[in-house]
């Protein structure tokens, strides 16, 4: 991901790329993000705003 972040536009990934990295990440063992014990935040008042 830091490659995102280079200096030179050139050695920047495609966002095609950046999406095929996000989603090799394997997040099945726990590995998410978002830890499954972590309370909603202040954010999640919006959760009711999803669409169907």
């Amino acid at each position: 991901m830091k490659r995102c972040w280079d200096a030179n536009p050139d050695k920047r990934p495609e966002m095609a790329e950046v999406v095929s990295m996000l989603e090799a990440m394997d997040t099945s063992k726990g590995g998410g993000m978002i830890p499954v014990d972590q309370r909603p935040g202040c954010l999640s008042c919006f959760r009711k705003y999803r669409g169907p």
